[in-house]
C-alpha cells in the first residue's frame, strides 16, 4: 500500500481477532489506497492538460470539483468490485470459464438470502449493491444539464453491467443479474435524494431572502 499502510496495520492489530468479517474491512481499505494511487495519476494527467492548453488551474478546479469527486467515486468503484484485493488493475487476467457462471434468474439468491441464517450477508449483498451506487446517482443529478430519471437508471444500468462483465473476464466476482438490478435501483435513489435535497436548499435560500 502506497497510503494507507499505517493505518491498515493500526486496524489489523486492533479489529483482527474481534470481528468476523475484517477481510471486508481489508478489501475497504486496499481499494481505498489503490483507489488514491489512480486518481492521483489521473490528476496529473487533468493538471497537465490544463497547463498545456494554458488554462488557470485553480479555476478549473473550483469549476469542475463535482467531476472530481464523480472520478475518484469511479475508480473506488470499481477498484471495491472488479480489482480487489489482492489483484490490481495492473495484474489482472483474463480467466477461462463457462458461461454457466453467469446468474440470470433474477432475485432467486436474494430470496435465499433473505431467509437465511446471516443478517451480514443481506446488508452486504442487497443493502451494500444499493448503497454503493446511491453516489452514482446523485452525480448523475449534479453533473447533468438534463435532470432526468431516466439518465440515472441508464447510467447505473450501465455501470453496473461494464462491472459484472469485468468481474466475468477476471473471474474477480460473481456476475450476477441481481447486482445490475440492486445497483441501478440503487443510483435511482441517489438521483432522487439530489433532486429532494436540491429542492430543500432552494426553499431555504429563497426563505434567506425574504
Amino acid at each position: 500500500m502506497f497510503f494507507l499502510e499505517s493505518l491498515y496495520l493500526w486496524l489489523e492489530q486492533m479489529f483482527s481477532g474481534k470481528i468476523n468479517h475484517f477481510p471486508l474491512i481489508r478489501l475497504v481499505v486496499h481499494s481505498l489506497d489503490q483507489a488514491f494511487v489512480l486518481f492521483f495519476l489521473w490528476l496529473g494527467v487533468w493538471f497537465s492538460y490544463c497547463l498545456l492548453n494554458h488554462k488557470k488551474v485553480w479555476e478549473q478546479l473550483k469549476r469542475s470539483y463535482p467531476l472530481l469527486f464523480c472520478v475518484f467515486y469511479i475508480i473506488l468503484l470499481f477498484e471495491l468490485t472488479v480489482f480487489r484485493y489482492p489483484m490490481t488493475i495492473f495484474s489482472v487476467k483474463v480467466v477461462k470459464h463457462t458461461i454457466e457462471d453467469i446468474h440470470l434468474v433474477p432475485f432467486i439468491d436474494s430470496i435465499h438470502l433473505l431467509y437465511g441464517d446471516s443478517v451480514f450477508s443481506i446488508l452486504y449483498n442487497i443493502l451494500g449493491n444499493v448503497a454503493w451506487f446511491v453516489p452514482l446517482g446523485w452525480f448523475v443529478g449534479r453533473l447533468s444539464k438534463e435532470h432526468t430519471m431516466k439518465k440515472a437508471f441508464y447510467m447505473g444500468a450501465l455501470v453496473s453491467l461494464s462491472i459484472e462483465t469485468l468481474q466475468f473476464l477476471f473471474l474477480t466476482g460473481v456476475t450476477h443479474i441481481d447486482d445490475v438490478i440492486w445497483n441501478t435501483l440503487g443510483s435511482i435513489i441517489g438521483y432522487q435524494l439530489y433532486k429532494i435535497i436540491k429542492r430543500i436548499l432552494i426553499r431555504i435560500l429563497k426563505g434567506e431572502n425574504k
